[in-house]
């Protein structure tokens, strides 16, 4: 309790973590020493060959491949990694994605095909959550210029100017490597080449943010399985009241309509009984078989077929033309 100057007592409560964050950071920081010992740094041998049958398989699809209008290699295989280097640097990305690869299994992650988007992509599997990786190399554009031998053909023909293209592509050398389909997580997703870092310097940083983004992933993942779940529930609550209430308000009318039946067909008889006896104060009597007689039935029988309290005789006016029909024919 603290005392203000206005000696009012005020309570300072200090709220915890949410269990997710506390347990979070508790696997973030075993993660982070275990990266940032000496032991487990992840280095790229370029004298040795490269030993991952994935980079292997990378290496043999983009040596096959022609480049694309930027000068650019990538692999045309599928399963491959998505490496995009120009021809001087295929040899320093494979090393680097040779690294990369065994270090991932090597801490107990898989690397397996996975289709995202109608894609079929190579990705890194922690705890079911799929994340791809692409090593890229920046190009720097500037309009074409005109060689001499396209400087000839422009003279002798004055359409060739629209075959030409309209930049060139300078490889600069800088590879840049990315972590990809991490929307949820708010972190650090590239490493690129600097003035002094290189790419091959940040590989534990990278793995290190792999596990951080699956760790946010699931932990969205799992919050939006509960916010459906939530809503689910909710939907059927209100799928229950509305049922309820249709059946309370259908009971409602019928009471309200059997009540004014009933009315009816009390006020029916009531009236059946006056035409009655005004005929035998009359006439004394009730002919057997006379109009009155057959009137005075027909009338009682509507009276029952209205009163929600007695078995409703049979009536035309609870058929329809095809029943009529049908029970002809039956006759």
């Amino acid at each position: 309790m603290i005392k203000d100057e206005h000696n009012y007592y005020s309570t300072i409560s200090f709220e915890k973590k949410p269990e997710y964050e506390s347990k979070a950071q508790d696997e973030l920081d075993e993660i982070n020493k275990y990266e940032k010992a000496k032991e487990n740094t992840i280095t790229v041998d370029v004298n040795s060959d490269i030993k991952h049958p994935l980079a292997i398989k990378t290496a043999k699809s983009m040596r096959s491949a022609k480049s694309n209008e930027k000068g650019l290699y990538s692999p045309k295989a599928k399963n491959c990694i998505a490496v995009t280097v120009c021809n001087d640097s295929i040899d320093r990305s494979l090393n680097i994605v040779d690294a990369l690869l065994c270090a991932i299994e090597k801490r107990g992650y898989k690397i397996e095909p996975f289709t995202i988007y109608n894609s079929e992509l190579v990705c890194v599997n922690i705890d079911n959550v799929h994340l791809s990786i692409t090593l890229e190399e920046t190009v720097r554009r500037i309009d074409h210029v005109l060689t001499k031998e396209e400087e000839k053909k422009k003279s002798r023909d004055q359409w060739y100017h629209f075959r030409l293209p309209q930049y060139d592509y300078i490889p600069t050398g800088k590879l840049t490597l990315r972590l990809n389909h991490a929307w949820q997580y708010k972190g650090r997703t590239s490493w690129g080449d600097g003035k002094i870092q290189r790419v091959e310097t940040c590989l534990n940083d990278f793995v290190i943010s792999l596990r951080k983004a699956a760790m946010a992933i699931k932990h969205q993942q799992q919050e939006d399985e509960r916010k459906e779940k939530d809503r689910e529930i909710a939907r059927l609550r209100k799928e229950a009241f509305d049922k309820n209430k249709a059946d309370e308000e259908k009971r409602l009318n019928e009471l309200i309509d059997n009540s004014a039946s009933w009315k009816k067909s009390k006020l029916i008889r009531e009236y059946v009984d006056t035409v009655k006896q005004n005929t035998i104060s009359k006439n004394g009597e009730i002919t057997s078989g006379s109009e009155v007689e057959s009137w005075l039935i027909w009338a009682t029988q509507q009276a029952d077929r209205i009163d929600p309290l007695k078995e409703s005789p049979f009536s035309i006016l609870d058929q329809n033309y095809d029943e009529y029909e049908d029970n002809l024919l039956i006759k």
